[in-house]
């Protein structure tokens, strides 16, 4: 008998509102919180260090991204590398005229690590055939989703920056059904929705709970495609706290019991790789 894996990589997904809402799709047979790296010059969990943790099954000193942006000028890249997220986000924040002046003169161009500096082999590398979709770092068309998030979140252009984040996730959204008409053995889409939309609205519980319901649904869909042996994981990098920043834990759940307790992100490698296998 073939099972296959299916996971809803949600990122930014607080684990405290799912908590606090039980929503019936997203809260499977077993769910809880997850432990993540924290990133040493960046105080929080970094969303392409935890992706790339829970895709190689090891922690960032073994598969080599610790960060989560580069910057192209040397000195920029070299200072911010030492400020704290946190720290950063005040800045940014308060000077936003500083900002934009430092953008418009190229100094703050960035990019997220890239494959090619990924030091371990992946689950997409594990098990054939399978297929990622919109993963930070194994696609660099994750970067331009992040452009515009500071605008919005400061309310410049936030209708048009929501409407492209919803676009983006039909978009996702239909590459993943696709993707589970066919037989892949395992199959991962990253949502960048559930982050970006929660660093907006973080301050608004009830407006970051409206999304959740929408991916309770998305659950719901995705769970009817498959058969009782398949595995469906859902699980998070990181959440969102009221002050723009990323929680110290992620969030998981599964559709058959595991038996897990405050797993750590890596943990699931193995899991994955199992199951696959049987």
């Amino acid at each position: 008998m073939t099972r296959r894996v299916v996971v809803l990589g949600l990122d930014g997904l607080e684990a405290s509102i799912v908590e606090k809402y039980r929503f019936p799709n997203l809260c499977q047979v077993e769910h809880g919180r997850v432990k993540v790296p924290i990133c040493p010059h960046a105080g929080e969990p970094s969303t392409p260090v935890v992706w790339m943790s829970f895709l190689t099954g090891k922690p960032p000193k073994e598969h080599g991204i610790d960060r989560s942006v580069i910057y192209s000028n040397p000195f920029i890249d070299f200072v911010f590398r030492h400020i704290q997220n946190s720290t950063m986000r005040r800045f940014v924040l308060k000077f936003n005229r500083v900002r934009r002046f430092l953008e418009s003169h190229g100094f703050l161009k960035k990019r997220m690590p890239r494959k090619s500096e990924l030091k371990a082999s992946t689950l997409l590398d594990a098990i054939t055939p399978s297929i990622g979709i919109d993963i930070p770092v194994l696609h660099k068309d994750v970067d331009i989703k992040y452009a515009g998030l500071i605008d919005a979140i400061l309310g410049k252009n936030r209708d048009e920056y929501l409407a492209f984040l919803f676009r983006d996730f039909a978009d996702v959204k239909n590459r993943l059904f696709k993707a589970l008409s066919m037989n892949y053995r395992f199959v991962m889409a990253h949502f960048s929705i559930t982050d970006l939309y929660g660093h907006i609205f973080c301050k608004d519980e009830s407006m970051v709970a409206g999304l959740y319901w929408v991916m309770d649904s998305l659950t719901r869909q995705v769970s009817q495609t498959l058969k009782r042996e398949d595995l469906l994981l859902i699980v998070s990098d990181h959440g969102i706290n009221r002050e723009y920043g990323h929680t110290p834990y992620g969030f998981y759940s599964v559709n058959h019991r595991l038996g897990l307790s405050n797993p750590d992100i890596t943990d699931f490698y193995n899991i994955i790789l199992e199951w696959c296998n049987r």
